[in-house]
């Protein structure tokens, strides 16, 4: 027997905005709709009202932007509790339109507005999207499901360790909540599958020279470890690692504290440096080919 709409859980409007004045306008309009209105002025308070895991859809102001604004969309498509949730941007008349690419392999129905525009069209985008995130919750809570069976079996007693093939080096005899490669998860999309968990225990990475760690409390990251290297900058290296293997060991809490502030403050800086990086990387190819294309004198 299917969910009757009354009887779900209501889902939340997140209304993203550095000005308090249009906070409060977005909010009053959207009451009209019906459904409980969030409001949020940083990307981080922002990410802690999407986590906790009732948002619907995020109306993002735009009109005045950050370098981050982006950083929380990323985050989002980046978990798998939250990846599906549809964005309505808000921009001025004289600002270029947002480029709504999916991230990865989701299905999201992301949306823009330019104002001004009469608050009925508002209304009415928004509840567009809704109608999306309702259609999306029953298909979530079935993946989850499915996760999580996934998680027991892997850690019930006696579950059958991963076949050691030719050439590869035996994993230490631990149990595991899940593993994989990197290149379809990176390091920011692993962070942010753990911490909607509260999970503590300890992220290991290996490639073919190194080993890394990310010791987790109650799903926020206390201490990391890379080589020599501890703290934020061994944490951010990892997060620059495209290959290798990764596998979650539960444990106990580690005592060890060389990282503070939250996760996702973890995250966006972690992006950042990654942003920064990549561009970076293309002056100097860009100058490169430069170069090489200035005829010998």
């Amino acid at each position: 027997m299917g969910i009757a709409p009354e009887d779900r859980a209501p889902l939340e409007i997140l209304i993203i905005s550095r000005d308090e004045h249009k906070l409060g306008l977005f909010a009053e309009i959207l009451g009209k709709i019906g459904a409980p209105v969030l409001t949020a002025q940083s990307v981080e308070d922002a990410w802690e009202c999407v986590k906790a895991g009732a948002v619907g859809v995020v109306v993002h102001d735009l009109t005045y932007p950050m370098p981050d604004d982006t950083l929380l969309m990323r985050a989002t498509r980046s978990s798998p509790t939250t990846y599906n949730i549809p964005y309505l941007f808000v921009t001025r008349n004289d600002q270029p339109q947002p480029i709504l690419q999916p991230v990865g392999d989701e299905q999201v129905l992301d949306a823009w507005i330019v104002l001004p525009c009469p608050s009925q069209q508002f209304c009415n985008k928004v509840l567009v999207l809704m109608d999306v995130s309702r259609q999306q919750q029953a298909k979530l809570a079935a993946q989850a499901a499915v996760e999580v069976g996934k998680a027991i079996a892997l850690s019930a007693p006696g579950a059958a360790a991963p076949q050691e093939t030719a050439g590869s080096q035996a994993e230490p005899a631990t149990t595991s909540i899940f593993r994989g490669k990197l290149g379809a998860f990176d390091i920011v999309k692993i962070m942010s599958m753990l911490e909607p968990l509260k999970l503590t225990g300890t992220l290991v990475v290996t490639d073919e020279k190194r080993e890394g760690r990310i010791h987790f409390v109650d799903g926020s990251v206390r201490h990391a470890n890379m080589n020599e290297m501890i703290g934020p900058d061994a944490l951010f290296l990892l997060f620059h690692l495209k290959k290798g293997d990764f596998r979650f060991e539960p444990g106990e809490p580690t005592a060890e504290r060389t990282i503070q502030g939250n996760t996702m403050g973890l995250l966006l800086e972690g992006m950042r440096q990654m942003d920064e990086a990549k561009t970076i990387i293309k002056r100097l190819q860009e100058r490169r080919g430069q170069q090489t294309e200035q005829p010998a004198t």
